[in-house]
């Protein structure tokens, strides 16, 4: 039985304003995120997400623009007299626009994805052990991609057996890696004391939900769930995925070079306070603050929890 079916058409322009709003959204925090990368502190994790930043947002802007002449090309029906009307003109996913919007948005998930499980890694503290199951669900939505991509360019979307199928495989496997690495995101949040237990509930939760990308998580639980019900109404979500992306994990960027600057003065006193005497000689011992177990609670305070340690040397990544 099939769910909701919207008209195609309809269901372009739906999304396309939808996509519209979330990207301007996007290019207002990539802004932002410019700014205070530029004016902040940094370090190589901040480094790697900025660079990550940029990408997501060259992604994001080109699936804008395709979608976008996709969607003025098929309401319009300037390609009428060829394909029968714009709805088909829609639905051909072997034009090389529909291929290369499908590849982009695929490209960005997966990007998505791989920051997710980076983040992950550094949270708890660099350990593979954390972040061993995830990359197998990876690895295996890398290959769904794929296949999925092959099979929208040779068949009618959605028609072919296969094409369904690998697509399904596609979003399970997503909605199962980020749910591992959502859950192992806020657990370590959590325990590492940020946020403050003196913070509001509300003030808590938002602050774990945004940091572990959690509203991307449900919004791709969504998808599936359309996508099962046989719903095209999954295609007007579709268009949002992109920008959102990017504007998540920018978000996190901004709030990594934020922590990066605030860390950096103290780090510094830290180290040139920490001299040692020892066996008759002076020994200099720099604080090595694990990425994930501080936090700030205020201007010129920094809080160290259980798991930090003394190590000789800075760590440049001292904030996430």
């Amino acid at each position: 039985m099939h769910g909701l079916l919207l008209p195609v058409d309809k269901t372009y322009i739906v999304s396309q304003v939808l996509e519209t709003l979330c990207y301007g959204f996007f290019v207002c925090v990539f802004v932002l995120s410019i700014y205070t990368y530029t004016h902040s502190g940094r370090n190589t994790h901040a480094n790697i997400m900025f660079a990550i930043t940029c990408i997501m947002f060259f992604i994001a802007t080109w699936h804008f623009a395709i979608t976008f002449y996709r969607t003025v090309e098929g309401v319009t029906d300037l390609q009428g007299l060829l394909l029968q009307g714009g709805a088909e003109f829609l639905e051909n996913s072997k034009l090389w626009h529909a291929l290369m919007r499908n590849i982009l948005y695929i490209v960005q998930v997966l990007l998505g994805d791989a920051v997710a499980i980076y983040r992950c890694w550094v949270l708890w503290d660099r350990g593979l052990r954390a972040i061993s199951i995830p990359l197998i669900f990876f690895v295996g939505t890398i290959v769904s991609g794929i296949m999925a991509c092959v099979n929208l360019s040779s068949v009618v979307p959605l028609k072919g057996g296969s094409t369904r199928d690998w697509v399904a495989v596609f979003y399970a496997l997503g909605v199962t890696q980020n749910a591992l690495t959502t859950t192992l995101m806020v657990f370590r949040l959590y325990r590492s004391g940020r946020p403050k237990p003196s913070w509001p509930l509300f003030s808590k939760t938002i602050l774990l939900l945004f940091e572990s990308a959690a509203f991307y998580f449900v919004l791709q639980i969504v998808i599936l769930a359309f996508f099962l019900a046989r719903s095209n109404f999954q295609a007007v979500l579709l268009g949002m995925i992109p920008p959102i992306i990017g504007a998540t994990f920018t978000g996190i960027t901004i709030r990594v070079a934020i922590r990066a600057q605030q860390l950096q003065p103290t780090i510094a006193g830290l180290t040139s306070q920490c001299q040692w005497r020892a066996d008759g000689r002076n020994l200099a011992v720099a604080v090595h603050v694990v990425s994930e177990t501080t936090y700030v609670s205020s201007p010129g305070e920094l809080s160290l929890s259980k798991q930090s340690e003394l190590d000789f040397g800075v760590n440049d990544d001292a904030s996430v």
